[in-house]
């Protein structure tokens, strides 16, 4: 997969971008169903989808901001070893 800005501590792959639209929609998709069951009738009038908006641009954002601040390891706020070759 392409490097977006690189791989490791502080950087992103397009892979990355991907799975953070992935977690937009399902976030939307979770929510709007659990309103939907919770109140018996599926919202789908503007304010609702505004929010459901709100909420996928808040989840796509942090899923990103987490691989951003995650390194090579899957350790967060640590940064990559420096490899002596």
């Amino acid at each position: 997969m392409k490097k977006l800005i690189g791989d490791g501590f502080l950087q992103l792959k397009s892979s990355d971008l991907v799975k953070g639209f992935i977690m937009a929609v399902l976030s939307v998709l979770i929510t709007w169903i659990g309103q939907g069951l919770q109140s018996g009738v599926f919202p789908m009038d503007k304010a609702t989808w505004i929010l459901e908006l709100k909420i996928a641009f808040g989840a796509g954002i942090a899923y990103l901001i987490k691989n951003l601040f995650t390194n090579a390891d899957d350790k967060f706020l640590v940064k990559d070893k420096k490899v002596d070759a």
